[in-house]
């Protein structure tokens, strides 16, 4: 599964979990904020080990 799966996967969930929690705000909130730094993460950490890294040749 790509990363941009897992991304659309994650917003399925949260708009799932909006319309079975409609009724107490903060809980959909904290939701989906945390549902979102979490994906941020998920990026941030493959993209650290699968990026391009510039490859350095010393002589």
């Amino acid at each position: 599964m790509s990363v941009e799966e897992k991304i659309d996967q994650a917003k399925d969930i949260i708009k799932e979990g909006v319309d079975k929690v409609t009724d107490n705000k903060n809980v959909v909130l904290i939701s989906v904020v945390s549902s979102v730094i979490a994906a941020l993460v998920v990026v941030a950490v493959l993209s650290f080990f699968f990026g391009k890294k510039e490859k350095k040749f010393f002589r």
